[in-house]
């Protein structure tokens, strides 16, 4: 009788093991998605800026390069 407690609160504390890692596992995943929907969100938003940033940048560079965006005056 004894042995048959111990096989039972083993497989009870195995089972509370399976089941705290697997909600460990799926609030993980919870929070990962929702940092994942809100950088998607954030670059969404910001997607216009972001262009327009590397825009101006690539501009800058031509602009340093050849004197002015159509051409050198040299």
């Amino acid at each position: 009788m004894m042995f048959y407690n111990c096989v039972r609160q083993l497989i009870y504390l195995f089972f509370i093991a399976v089941l705290l890692s697997f909600n460990v596992t799926v609030f993980l995943l919870s929070v990962f998605a929702w940092c994942f929907m809100f950088f998607i969100i954030f670059i969404l938003l910001n997607l216009n800026a972001l262009v327009m940033a590397i825009l101006y940048s690539n501009i800058r560079t031509v602009t340093k390069k050849g004197g002015a965006i159509t051409g050198s005056y040299g």
